[in-house]
């Protein structure tokens, strides 16, 4: 029977279970009764020990692309250098500054990167 931990433990209490892949899992509980959750990972004679307050987190997936470009860059990336100064650094938006998809790629010489940003950069080779 594997141990399934309950949604919420009551203040001030926590209980730890070995789960199948042999790691150590935990519940806890802070002093506002917010749950901590705890798995702990046997790496040679120690534990790592990984934790997270409240509800588990989120990640996104990122889909890989299909069919890629031989350079390996994406597909709305520049092919080449610049046309007005050869230059071959590149910069653009990222999707996260904007969520309705990256910006355009923009020469890192003629058009100067945007502190305020996240950005996405690409070097096109020879």
């Amino acid at each position: 029977m594997v141990y399934k931990p309950p949604n919420s433990p009551a203040a001030f209490t926590g209980s730890l279970w070995l789960n199948p892949d042999k790691t150590i899992g935990g519940l806890i509980s802070d002093v506002f009764n917010e749950p901590i959750h705890l798995v702990a990972t046997k790496e040679g004679a120690q534990y790592r020990v990984q934790g997270w307050r409240g509800n588990a987190p989120e990640f996104k997936r990122i889909p890989l692309l299909d069919d890629p470009r031989p350079d390996g860059l994406p597909d709305d990336a520049p092919n080449g250098p610049c046309k007005s100064c050869e230059g071959r650094l590149f910069w653009r938006a990222s999707i996260v500054s904007n969520p309705h998809g990256g910006g355009v790629w923009q020469c890192a010489t003629c058009a100067p990167m945007d502190s305020s940003l996240y950005l996405d950069g690409v070097y096109v080779g020879r």
